[in-house]
């Protein structure tokens, strides 16, 4: 199988078997665990990338790109994560780390976010897909995905690489013996070989 397949796979089996955990909403070291194993059954070379990242809806981005000498307008909505609480805060470790997780697939400069649903905001005109796979030089600091919400609405979502934020290696979400991660894994994997959910 090849490696787009798998990853599309991936991303189609993601919603069904990673919403009945019920994990929190943000899950980002749990799914991205499971994604670089699940890849790795598949012998594809994938590492985990520690990045801060805004998700905006359409008023937001045109509301940036324009005048912003006015007050925000009311339909604009970003949702960040990966910023510390206050820019003198340290980096925390572990439970309440500051950070966002991906995937980045070097053989395909991408990355996959298996943990975007995190970003869904419906009211707020942001209803986000459960994971994204995006384009991502590996000489670039900045990714940026452009996709369609679930109501076909724009969103923009940048992402900027933090490679000294770490604290997710000590989490009990990125222990791959958990059973909990084992067992997942062995389910995606078997999926994956099953095919695309219909």
């Amino acid at each position: 199988m090849t490696t787009t397949k798998t990853i599309s796979r991936l991303i189609a089996w993601n919603p069904l078997v990673f919403d009945r955990l019920l994990l929190s909403r943000q899950r980002c070291i749990f799914t991205t665990r499971v994604g670089l194993d699940v890849l790795d059954e598949f012998g594809i070379d994938a590492v985990p990338r520690p990045v801060v990242t805004c998700v905006a809806n359409e008023p937001y981005v045109l509301w940036k790109d324009g005048d912003q000498d006015g007050p925000t307008p009311s339909k604009a909505w970003a949702v960040w994560a990966g910023l510390p609480p206050s820019p003198d805060d340290p980096i925390q470790n572990g439970k309440g780390w500051n950070g966002h997780l991906v995937v980045y697939v070097p053989t395909l400069s991408s990355f996959l976010d298996l943990d975007f649903q995190q970003f869904r905001r419906p009211l707020k005109l942001l209803d986000t897909p459960p994971a994204v796979l995006g384009s991502w030089p590996s000489s670039d600091r900045v990714a940026h995905f452009v996709g369609r919400d679930r109501s076909r609405r724009l969103f923009v979502a940048r992402y900027e690489h933090s490679p000294d934020n770490l604290g997710y290696t000590v989490a009990n979400d990125w222990r791959r013996e958990r059973p909990v991660i084992r067992e997942t894994v062995s389910t995606l994997v078997r999926m994956i070989r099953k095919g695309s959910p219909s």
